[in-house]
């Protein structure tokens, strides 16, 4: 059996040592009955969030990109959404380079507000799209940001204020899945649209991976059934399901799902 142990600095240790470490510390703890982990403690949700930072403003200050072009792409560039006008948009989990900027290449988006926890650290990025509180669509389209919204997903509310609603590689990186399903219900007005990506994993899979692997980075493991049914409650413009492939420890067996969808009328 083989055992991983990644720390909040990135560092990875395996073999015996990982052993005593992930008997230590993991997130067996969490595991929800049938879903995988859909919610972890704050002070588990923080320790993630301390590794983001510390990869983003250390380990990877040269990047321009976290998979943006790959995701649109997988998204067929985002051509369901064609000609599609949006009053205002708002990307949850961010990070420091964003996708809406990408999908402001093929919609009409009139205002941009994007939310992160950690949105003011990346402003120091020196690649971050959006430095300026300007964020370009192409050399000659752009937006001003309205609102650089420094929270976790599950601590924002306003009710209906968005029409377009992004949360793309997000998931693993939150705190609770039900509460975030829950937010995003509230922010979307009948009509509007919800683009989502993320992995999903099989809860037995999960249960099982947990007992050698810690990642501390990525504290949701979240139930391929349990994505479906929050994603069953849109009206579905474009899904396409990948299976996943990789070397890390969960990064299969499970699926990568790409979702548009419009909140019923």
């Amino acid at each position: 059996m083989t055992y991983s142990f990644i720390d909040k600095s990135f560092n990875e240790t395996t073999g015996d040592a990982a052993r005593a470490l992930v008997e230590q510390q993991n997130d067996c703890r969490f595991l929800s009955p049938n879903r995988g982990v859909v919610s972890v403690s704050e002070s588990r949700w923080r320790e993630a969030q301390e590794a983001e930072r510390h990869g983003w403003m250390q380990l990877w200050r040269n990047e321009t990109e976290d998979r943006n072009s790959f995701h649109a792409a997988m998204f067929d560039n985002y051509l369901s959404l064609r000609g599609e006008c949006f009053r205002h948009a708002v990307e949850l989990g961010c990070g420091p380079f964003t996708n809406v900027r990408l999908l402001g290449r093929i919609a009409e988006i009139q205002a941009v507000s994007l939310l992160d926890p950690l949105v003011e650290d990346y402003l120091a990025h020196p690649h971050c799209s959006y430095r300026d509180r300007i964020l370009f669509f192409a050399p000659q389209r752009f937006v001003y940001v309205d609102r650089l919204i420094a929270s976790s997903i599950e601590d924002f509310g306003a009710a209906a204020e968005f029409d377009l609603v992004l949360l793309i590689n997000v998931i693993e990186h939150c705190r609770d899945f039900d509460r975030v399903a829950d937010v995003i219900w509230s922010l979307l007005p009948p009509g509007g649209t919800f683009v989502f990506h993320d992995h999903s994993y099989h809860h037995a899979d999960v249960a099982e991976v947990l007992k050698r692997h810690f990642d501390a980075a990525h504290p949701l493991r979240v139930d391929r059934a349990a994505i479906d049914q929050f994603l069953g409650r849109f009206e579905t413009i474009f899904h396409r399901v990948v299976n996943t492939t990789g070397k890390a420890p969960l990064s299969g067996p499970g699926e990568m799902i790409y979702f548009i969808g419009r909140k019923p009328r």
